[in-house]
Parts: C-alpha cells; sequence; structure tokens
C-alpha cells in the first residue's frame, strides 16, 4: 500500500491526510486479514492519490521559488522508504527459508529481486497473479506491487513536472498535462480491465490517473481553499461514504480497477478538498489523534502485515479469523519498532540529509543487497529442496 509518502516539510501539517492515511490501512488489514471487508483492496487506491497530492504539493512549491531539486526529491524518497522496505524484505526472505518449501522459495527469491528493482508489479502482471481472488498461497511480496508502482510513477512525473516549471504559467501547463495523462490512463485502464486484468491492475500507465487525480488537487489548492465551508464539510462526508461504500460493496466480481476505482480516487479526493482551508467536521475528525498515530505509521504496517499472514498461513495452514486478526495487531506492533528504529532514523539521519547522492548511493547499496540476497536464495532453494 500505498505506499504512503511523507508529508512535504515545506505544506503546514495535515492531520486529516494522516487520518486518511489511517482508513486507507485498516480497509487493506481488513481486506487481506480476510474480516468480512471484500473491497478493503480500495484503500490502495486512497493511498494512490494521498501520494500523489503530497508529492505534487512539495514539487511545485518548489517549482514556484524556481528551484526544483530532483536528486533532493529522490534523496528524500530513498530515506522515507527504502530503509523499511528493504528491512521487510530481507526479513521475510529469512523467514520463508525456513517457513516456504523449496518450490515457493525459488518464486520468493525472484519476487525479491524483482522488487529490488522496483518492478515486482511488472513481474506480478506478466505472472497473471490475481490479487483479489483470496489465494491460499500468494506471494508474501505480492503487495511489493503498489511500491513499485508508486516509485515508477515518482521517477517519471517530477522529471514532467520540473520540465514545466521552466515555462511560463507553468501550473496551468502542468494542469492542462495531468488531465491529459489522466484521461489517457484511465481509458486504457477502462479498456485493459476486462481483457488483461492482471495488467489493468498491477501496471502505471493504467493506474497513473489515480495518483494525477491528487496531483490535480494539489494544482488546485489554492482555489480549493476559497470554496464554502458547507461545500468542503459536505465533499468530506460524501468522500468517506464512498470510500467505505465502496469497501463494503465491492468484492471479487467487481471488474476491478477499471470504472468502479472512480468511486474511491473521486472519495479520497474530496476527503482531501474536505481539509483544505479552514478545517470542516470531516477533517477534524479524521484528525483524531488515535487516527494520526495510525496514519503515520501506515506505511510501515503495511509493510510488515501481509508477509506475517502469508507465512504463516503458509506454515500452519489456513488460520481463524481470531488468529489472523492477532496477526494483524503483530504487524502494528512490527511498525512501532521498524518507525522509530528504522524509517524515522533514516529520514532524519543528518549524514544522509546533508547531501543528496549519500542518500541515494545509500538507495542504491541497499536495492543491491537486497538483490545479491534474493539471487543467493534463488541459488540455494533447489539444495534445500534435496536436503
Amino acid at each position: 500500500m500505498s505506499a504512503p509518502t511523507d508529508q512535504p516539510r515545506v505544506a503546514r501539517f495535515r492531520p486529516d491526510i494522516e487520518g486518511l492515511r489511517a482508513v486507507a490501512v485498516l480497509l487493506v488489514l481488513m481486506f487481506h486479514g480476510r474480516l468480512g471487508l471484500d473491497g478493503g483492496f480500495v484503500g490502495v487506491d486512497v493511498f494512490f492519490v494521498v501520494s500523489g497530492f503530497l508529492i505534487t504539493s512539495l514539487l511545485v512549491r518548489e517549482g514556484r521559488s524556481g528551484s526544483i531539486s530532483l536528486a533532493e526529491f529522490w534523496a528524500r524518497r530513498v530515506r522515507r522508504l527504502l530503509a523499511a522496505s528493504a528491512l521487510v524484505v530481507v526479513v521475510t526472505l529469512a523467514a520463508s527459508y525456513v517457513m516456504l518449501e523449496p518450490t515457493r522459495l525459488r518464486l520468493l527469491a525472484a519476487d525479491a529481486v524483482a522488487a529490488a528493482g522496483f518492478a515486482v508489479n511488472v513481474r506480478f502482471a506478466l505472472l497473471q497473479s490475481d490479487y483479489l481472488s483470496g489465494l491460499a498461497l500468494p506471494s508474501p511480496l505480492l503487495h511489493y506491487w503498489s511500491l513499485s508502482l508508486e516509485e515508477q510513477f515518482y521517477l517519471v512525473w517530477p522529471l514532467i513536472v520540473a520540465s514545466a516549471a521552466k515555462l511560463k504559467r507553468f501550473e496551468a501547463v502542468l494542469g492542462a498535462l495531468a488531465c491529459v495523462l489522466a484521461a489517457a490512463s484511465l481509458s486504457v485502464c477502462y479498456v485493459y480491465t476486462p481483457v488483461a486484468p492482471s495488467f489493468a491492475y498491477f501496471l502505471l500507465p493504467m493506474r497513473a490517473w489515480e495518483l494525477l487525480a491528487g496531483a490535480g488537487l494539489a494544482l488546485l489548492e489554492g482555489r480549493l481553499v476559497l470554496l464554502p465551508g458547507w461545500f468542503r464539510s459536505l465533499a468530506g462526508w460524501g468522500g468517506l461514504a464512498a470510500i467505505l461504500g465502496s469497501a463494503w460493496s465491492f468484492g471479487e466480481t467487481t471488474a476491478f480497477p477499471g470504472l468502479a476505482a472512480l468511486v474511491p480516487v473521486l472519495g479520497a479526493t474530496a476527503v482531501i478538498i474536505a481539509g483544505t482551508g479552514s478545517r470542516t467536521l470531516p477533517a477534524r475528525a479524521l484528525g483524531w489523534a488515535p487516527l494520526v498515530w495510525l496514519g503515520s505509521r501506515s506505511y510501515s504496517i503495511y509493510l510488515w502485515h501481509w508477509p506475517l499472514i502469508v507465512l504463516s498461513e503458509a506454515r500452519f495452514g489456513l488460520l481463524g479469523a481470531a488468529a489472523r486478526a492477532g496477526l494483524l495487531v503483530l504487524s502494528v506492533a512490527f511498525s512501532m519498532v521498524s518507525y522509530a528504529y528504522v524509517e524515522q532514523w533514516a529520514r532524519r539521519h543528518a549524514w544522509l540529509s546533508a547531501r543528496p547522492i549519500r542518500s541515494l548511493l545509500a538507495g542504491a547499496s541497499m536495492s543491491l543487497a537486497v538483490l545479491g540476497i534474493g539471487l543467493g536464495l534463488h541459488a540455494l532453494s533447489p539444495a534445500r529442496a534435496a536436503e
């Protein structure tokens, strides 16, 4: 899941967005935990909108000052995202060596190699992995598809923004371009969903419109604050209803993403609009302290919860609802540790932050380390099968 991204340093803190992240990750947890919310996968779509909004807000603010630093942007992404994700991959591979049979271990090692190159979503699309089918034995790294997709977006979109920032009235140009790209992406998504659902689900060209929806909000932020409070409040409640309603009513038979994804995406945009400017009642509700706490740790929770469920069921068989719920609680405990000692440590590390090249080299080193471990495990798995 979205993978959730960090709050731009120059923007005012939006507790309602942290609360929206909390809602998104809770939906994903209930879906993956098979706790009666078959459409909880829409939480990932909410994360996409939030990510597009936050990174575009940051880039546009820098563009107004004429100083977009792509190296610094990507360095922040590395510090925020890569240390925690690399840790979870390594821990998952280590646990899988004990808990998985050799054939599945070999497949997982290939997944890890693809994840190290931010291309695991492409691998799952080509393998035609069915994310919505409730497979008993999916990859413990299946959820990394959304992280890879976002990283691909973070590579391409900032280049577009930085290029547009050199033009006069760059925000208008960028807004028009975002609309064109989003329309094209949604059209391709609509066409591919019935004929190649795996491609439609996992690949950036069919999902970019969701991140661009958030980007469009960032470009309109100055105008959104002028909307009357009653309208923004109504939008917020309606947006939450759309998100929760789709999570409740969608399921395995829903043609997704397709046009159905418009419901949670537009819902998320409406919720963000509600918190732009003076705080409305729905924005204050999402700013409730426990939701903000959970939302700030949503990235770590997203990373940990899926391997815990998959590996436990691979080892012990299908678990009951109480056991699955317990694993989700355990993932929150794991996330508290990794958030404090890995995620925040890397994000605030003075030496890494001093120069972008240091973070970029550290990120490359972590990716190479995961790649090496994945290749090594891939080579060792036949030997384990012979034991």
